[in-house]
């Protein structure tokens, strides 16, 4: 079995001083998997996150929920609330 070592790393952060850290106190590890902050804003239906959240019609959506939120106002409007 592998051991893999879950980084979060920060800004200004390297992988070589995470590396060095373990080195200096015996932990061996088989490889990184490295974990950094997602870049764009987080749509506030699917929350996932994108770089085009907030440029539609409905505000803080993707485009793809945007567009499944047309579809639903067009058959019925009374079923959206605002978001």
């Amino acid at each position: 079995m592998k051991k893999l070592n879950v980084c979060g790393v920060e800004d200004g952060e390297n992988m070589e001083n995470i590396g060095a850290y373990d080195a200096a106190h015996g932990i061996k590890f088989d490889g990184y998997l490295l974990v950094t902050r997602a870049d764009g804003s987080k749509c506030e239906r699917c929350w996932r996150y994108y770089l085009d959240v907030n440029q539609y019609m409905w505000a803080n959506v993707c485009k793809r929920c945007n567009d499944v939120l047309e579809v639903l106002f067009e058959q019925d409007p009374t079923r959206i609330r605002s978001l």
